[in-house]
């Protein structure tokens, strides 16, 4: 679902969308809290980031979920612009 179009999700718990989690994923992170983004280049999907605390007991904020989309705007932006200096 998340690959579909461009887009990011924090969860944060939500059964409703831990329960969207493919179970390789789960299985690998076994967290219930994270962000992940879809990566695009133009409009063709290329890849996925993900970040979580890693069994840490503090919780993901807000402002670094902000961060986090701008982080993966700016890799999408850097990408579909080092393919077209390709071109």
């Amino acid at each position: 679902i998340l690959m579909s179009k461009p887009q990011n999700i924090f969860v944060n718990n939500q059964k409703k969308l831990v329960n969207l989690i493919p179970p390789e994923l789960k299985q690998h992170t076994k967290e219930t809290v994270f962000f992940s983004s879809s990566i695009y280049s133009g409009d063709q999907a290329i890849g996925m980031l993900y970040a979580d605390r890693y069994h840490s007991h503090h919780p993901i904020t807000e402002e670094e979920y902000k961060i986090f989309i701008k982080v993966c705007s700016l890799v999408s932006q850097n990408i579909y612009n080092l393919s077209n200096e390709k071109n």
